[in-house]
């Protein structure tokens, strides 16, 4: 018997030529602008650039030899462009350093999606409950290191010191509750009312060690993740119900956080781990009372203290007018938490315009990837994917600009991090074999594989 081997037929083989010129003109692009702003950048960047080009090509080659939807590989490579030209204004030093990142993400995605094409995918859908168990697990893991042996930094115990660096484990919850939802949702066959309870489940178990570790960004994101997939994927009364049980839920939470700081001043228990556990919880309100207010009565705090960040990102963001600013300008987590406020103070309101337009552009080519998926389970985990990642850029695009609960999390290819840039390494990769309009197909001498809708 001959051997099998995969096989693609030349004739279904389309180089994409326009967008790696695309590409190109993009990479020579910002390199004209940040020539303009800061020459030291510009070098840094044109470092840089080969490597990330090359990454972005090999992914859009990839695309089109499964033949991929390559509209949202190319809002994202466009995306990453412009983080990487972001970067180098911040710190031209840090250029080597995110292309290794970026291609360890890239090869971690790899190796993700090879494990999901030789038995993940089979897994998923001949013991979901298992799988689903497995993922939790996982969590639960995480937690678990973190509890016993995490660093606190930013205020958040969710960092695992690993020799001089860190590695932000919490960032993994957020590429787990994409394949767990995903495969929840995809199990049709049960009953809503089991998927329901189990989708509640996860989101509290996750929600209470989130709170814990003071970790509300990646909190705040589970729960949009939650609401966003039980309506989409759930019978329409699920979403009324969804509402319900998240504020009913919600006021309880806030209640018993009122009670434990009240009993906490007290001294109730003082001295005893029950101590312990209500100053944690009197922690925990005041965290949540200030992010509130930071929203509602900035001009009333203190400019010096709590609402310090607040007010430079606001004036940073005045100050960038249509064109940007020389940079004078103090950014407070510029690399980061308010990449989009230095976005703007650098590069001007039109660049932040255009970064929302490339946003929008990746979302749609999402939704009509994901919806263009004929099976039910990939279809699924698509749209977690997709949803999780517009919904980070949501959370801090309004966040940092002061119309939105501010959270510490960092927005998807703009900002400096290394753990989460793994993990959307690993949802591109998935996106980038999910949105394939083909089958893969192999070639045994006598037998082809079926294309889906053609290329």
């Amino acid at each position: 018997m001959k051997a099998r081997m995969f096989m693609i037929r030349r004739s279904e083989f389309h180089l994409p030529y326009h967008l790696f010129i695309l590409l190109l003109a993009t990479g020579a692009g910002l390199a004209c602008l940040l020539q303009l702003k800061d020459p030291l950048a510009a070098d840094a960047f044109l470092g840089m650039l080969l490597p990330l080009i090359g990454l972005c090509c090999l992914s859009l080659l990839l695309g089109a030899a499964l033949g991929s939807d390559l509209e949202f590989h190319m809002a994202a490579a466009i995306l990453l462009l412009l983080g990487a030209a972001l970067q180098c204004l911040l710190d031209p030093d840090y250029g080597p350093m995110l292309v290794r990142i970026w291609w360890a993400a890239g090869i971690c995605g790899g190796i993700c999606l090879a494990g999901w094409l030789l038995g993940g995918r089979r897994l998923c859908r001949q013991q979901p409950g298992l799988v689903l168990i497995l993922l939790a697990g996982i969590n639960l893991l995480v937690f678990a290191a973190l509890f016993l042996f995490g660093a606190e930094i930013g205020g958040t115990k969710a960092w695992l010191s690993v020799g001089s660096g860190s590695i932000q484990l919490t960032e993994l919850i957020k590429l787990t509750a994409v394949f767990y939802y995903g495969l929840l949702c995809a199990q049709e066959g049960w009953s809503w009312s089991r998927r329901f309870l189990l989708a509640w489940s996860y989101l509290l178990f996750n929600a209470g060690s989130l709170l814990l570790l003071n970790e509300l960004g990646t909190l705040m994101l589970l729960l949009a993740l939650h609401m966003v997939l039980c309506s989409l994927f759930f019978p329409l009364r699920c979403t009324g119900l969804n509402i319900g049980v998240t504020a009913g839920l919600g006021a309880l939470g806030m209640l018993l956080l009122d009670v434990c700081s009240s009993l906490a001043e007290r001294g109730m228990a003082a001295g005893t781990k029950l101590f312990s556990l209500l100053e944690k919880a009197s922690a925990i309100q005041e965290k949540l009372l200030l992010r509130f207010s930071l929203l509602r009565d900035l001009e009333t705090l203190d400019p010096y203290g709590s609402a310090y960040q607040g007010i430079q990102a606001r004036n940073a963001v005045l100050l960038g007018g249509a064109f940007g600013s020389d940079g004078t300008a103090y950014v407070p987590v510029a690399e980061s938490d308010f990449v989009f406020v230095y976005l703007v103070n650098r590069l001007g309101l039109v660049f932040g315009l255009l970064t929302l337009v490339l946003f929008t552009w990746l979302f749609a080519a999402g939704i009509r990837q994901y919806l263009a998926v004929e099976d039910r389970l990939e279809q699924a985990v698509a749209a977690a994917a997709v949803c999780s990642i517009f919904l980070q850029f949501l959370v801090m695009l309004f966040g940092s600009t002061g119309f939105f609960l501010l959270t510490g999390v960092p927005i998807p290819f703009l900002s400096r991090a290394g753990t989460y840039s793994v993990v959307l390494g690993v949802l591109l990769a998935f996106l980038l074999y999910g949105g394939r309009r083909r089958e893969l197909f192999w070639h045994d001498g006598a037998h082809w594989g079926k294309t889906k809708g053609g290329c």
